[in-house]
C-alpha cells in the first residue's frame, strides 16, 4: 500500500516539553501563538496534519 508503514517506527518525546514553548505557530483564525501560552493553564494536545495533493 502507498503511503502506509510497514513497520512501526520508535519514538522518543523530549524529556522536557517546557522547551517546546517558545515554538510560535497559527491557531484556527490565522494569529500566532506561544505553545506555552496553551497550556498554561491546561493541558494541551498538538496535533499535525500532512496534506497529501
Amino acid at each position: 500500500m502507498l503511503g502506509v508503514a510497514s513497520k512501526r517506527m520508535a519514538v522518543k518525546p523530549p524529556e522536557r516539553a517546557d522547551q517546546l514553548g517558545q515554538i510560535t505557530l497559527l491557531d484556527d483564525q490565522g494569529s500566532q501563538v506561544q505553545l506555552q501560552d496553551l497550556w498554561r493553564d491546561q493541558v494541551a494536545a498538538l496535533v499535525w496534519l500532512r496534506h497529501y495533493g
